[in-house]
C-alpha cells in the first residue's frame, strides 16, 4: 500500500505525535533492546552502518487501520525514532530512508504538516495535491517548484 519508508514515517507519527496505544504496544513488543545490544557489540553480526533486518521486518508487518491513518496530522523525518530503531547508527544523511513514492498518502485525510522531508527521490509528487487538510510544509528538499506553486496557491504555508 505505502512505500516502506513512508510507512515508517506514518508509524513514527502515530508513536511520537499521536501516541496511538495500539502502535505503541505493537512496537514495544519488538524486543529492540536485544537486537540493539547485538548491533553495538564489537563482534556484532551486523555491520555498523546497516539496518537491522529483524526490526525492519517487524515494522514492515505492522498493519495500519484507516482509523489510525486518519489520526496522522504531521509527517516528519526529523529524528525519526523508527529509523533509529532499524539503524541505530543512522545519522540522517544517507538515503537509506528516503521515501520513493507518495502513493497512498491521500489516505492521510487529516495530514496538516510535512516537515524535514526529502522529496529528492520521488518522481511523482502530484499525490501531494490530493491532501486537502495540508496547511504547512517546512524544511524540505527536492520539492518540485510547480507542485510547490500549486500548493501555495491553495493556501499551504511555506515558512
Amino acid at each position: 500500500m505505502f512505500d516502506v519508508n513512508l510507512k515508517y514515517l506514518i508509524i513514527n507519527s502515530l508513536i511520537v505525535f499521536e501516541e496511538d496505544e495500539t502502535i505503541l504496544n505493537t512496537v514495544n513488543a519488538f524486543q529492540r533492546d536485544i537486537y540493539h545490544d547485538e548491533y553495538n557489540k564489537s563482534d556484532s553480526k551486523y555491520d555498523y552502518y546497516t539496518q537491522i533486518p529483524e526490526i525492519a521486518k517487524q515494522y514492515d508487518a505492522v498493519e495500519l487501520t484507516q482509523e489510525q491513518l486518519e489520526k496522522v496530522t504531521i509527517l516528519s523525518e526529523e529524528a525519526c525514532e523508527v529509523f533509529f530503531d532499524i539503524m541505530p547508527s543512522w545519522g540522517g544523511e544517507p538515503s537509506d530512508f528516503h521515501v520513493k513514492s507518495l502513493g497512498g498518502i491521500e489516505m492521510l485525510i487529516n495530514l496538516e504538516a510535512i516537515e524535514y522531508f526529502t522529496f529528492d527521490d520521488i518522481v511523482d509528487q502530484t499525490p501531494l495535491l490530493k491532501l486537502k487538510s495540508l496547511k504547512t510544509m517546512d524544511e524540505l528538499s527536492g520539492l518540485d517548484k510547480n507542485i510547490r506553486a500549486q500548493l501555495k496557491d491553495r493556501g499551504v504555508n511555506f515558512p
